[in-house]
């Protein structure tokens, strides 16, 4: 008798053959395909209960209606940012509608245009004062093909403001307006600009009185300008209250609302480690 041929078998000991064989397969195929894909879903579920835990001890566990709620107050703190910011450009950008001059297109006609009306007005005023000024205004009439009527629209609003606030401040003269390219400034390490700020350089005679005067009016809201260099020499020995000041003045125009900024990205401070002894 071969008790390998299953013929030989008996009944009950076949039917207790198929049934270790089949369970003999099904734990093969368990542990073959499922046991890998149980293994990481446990090791995952063992992640997320960590994760749990750190989250739970930070206080940041927290069911839907506390994350609304959470969600409700970052969104009311973000508007009352948004807010304070378009105030402090408001109060220091130089321009009026702001958002809509950085966008307005200019032809080269209108800002020859509005030269030659400067001119004309400023010249006005001084001899009304009797006070010298530049008839040019440091700038030419002239627009290159390479040159930005917009740039030089807004370059002319800088130093026809400049010129009436020292007028206004009654200079003795005026003798050189200079307005200098405008300098973009962009937000954190990106190539996004959202500030463009137009200096002019001027150079007036004038009295003690007229500095001080220049740096009450220069934050009023009717002449917001920054000041980046001061130089202040004495005229002429013959006169010694009269004085020479040198001054770069600028104006800021804030072109971009901040709903349109990227976020600045954070660094982590590093980690510093604690030092044995």
């Amino acid at each position: 008798m071969n008790p390998l041929d299953i013929k030989t078998w008996s009944e009950r000991q076949q039917i207790l053959a198929v049934i270790l064989t089949t369970g003999g397969m099904i734990f093969g195929l368990w542990y073959f395909i499922m046991y890998p894909g149980n293994k990481e879903r446990m090791a995952l579920e063992s992640r997320i209960a960590t994760q749990r835990n750190r989250l739970a001890q930070r206080g940041l566990l927290m069911d839907e209606d506390a994350l609304r709620k959470r969600l409700r107050h970052e969104e009311g703190y973000r508007d009352v940012l948004l807010d304070e910011w378009r105030q402090t450009a408001e109060r220091l950008g130089g321009f009026p509608n702001q958002t809509s001059l950085a966008m307005a297109p200019v032809s080269k006609i209108d800002f020859k245009v509005e030269l030659i009306n400067a001119r004309n007005e400023l010249q006005k005023t001084s001899r009304d004062l009797n006070i010298r000024l530049p008839y040019d205004l440091g700038m030419d009439e002239a627009v290159h093909s390479n040159e930005d009527a917009r740039k030089l629209m807004l370059q002319l609003r800088s130093v026809k403001k400049m010129a009436d606030l020292l007028l206004g401040l009654k200079v003795h003269k005026l003798g050189r307006i200079e307005p200098i390219e405008p300098v973009m400034h962009a937000i954190g390490d990106t190539a996004i600009d959202y500030i463009e700020e137009y200096p002019v350089r001027m150079e007036f005679y004038g009295s003690l009185e007229n500095v001080y005067g220049l740096f009450s009016a220069m934050m009023k809201e009717d002449h917001v300008f920054f000041l980046k260099n001061l130089r202040v020499e004495s005229a002429s020995l013959e006169t010694p209250g009269l004085l020479r000041i040198n001054a770069t003045l600028c104006m800021l125009l804030f072109f971009k609302d901040p709903t349109e900024l990227p976020p600045v990205p954070t660094t982590r401070p590093a980690r510093t480690r604690p030092r044995s002894f």
